[in-house]
């Protein structure tokens, strides 16, 4: 069985440092949706080649960072500026950018539903977001990565292992383990 942290980051690139949320983003998209086996750390420095690294490390990487590299590798990057209501039709992962508490970090938006962002978060994992807390966060701009090998079937579009999804089978396994590995009686059990 998975540890929660392996089910927490399942289909995400972890961002390695303060200011890689968007180089990991996109190392999220190539990977699990075009198939590209590529690392954080390889397309962190494919971007910071191509952008003035001592801004990133003060800032943070930018959308047009973003695009630039994607465009060297035979991608289009597009960003859009549309309304909430346009998030649900979405038909593809995209990167968005939320200010959590000041701090602006960038995330793969996975899909909308139910009254709920599902995104891979570079820093915590896949995770949902109550819609109305997504849109307040959001700067209202999507950046889709383009390209002619886009897998359909990527696990970015599925609503992915939130942690308390990811926590159900472990709290599954332990109830139905038996007392004497515990040397306690659970107290479910009367």
């Amino acid at each position: 069985m998975d540890s929660i942290q392996a089910l927490k980051f399942k289909d995400v690139v972890p961002q390695g440092t303060d200011y890689s949320c968007g180089s990991a983003a996109v190392a999220t998209i190539l990977r699990y949706a075009y198939g590209r086996p590529v690392d954080g750390q390889e397309v962190l420095r494919g971007m910071l080649a191509a952008s003035d690294a001592q801004e990133v490390r003060k800032r943070g990487f930018s959308m047009l960072d973003m695009q630039r590299y994607v465009e060297r590798l035979g991608y289009r990057g597009i960003g859009y500026h549309v309304p909430p209501t346009v998030l649900s039709t979405l038909k593809m992962p995209v990167i968005v950018l939320l200010s959590l508490h000041g701090y602006e970090h960038f995330v793969v938006l996975k899909r909308v539903d139910d009254g709920y962002a599902f995104v891979a978060d570079p820093r915590l994992g896949n995770r949902e977001i109550r819609l109305p807390e997504f849109v307040r966060d959001w700067n209202g701009v999507i950046f889709a990565i383009v390209g002619r090998d886009y897998d359909r079937s990527t696990p970015l579009r599925k609503g992915g292992v939130t942690r308390v999804r990811a926590v159900m089978p472990l709290v599954h396994e332990i109830l139905g383990a038996p007392i004497g590995h515990f040397g306690v009686t659970p107290i479910n059990q009367f």
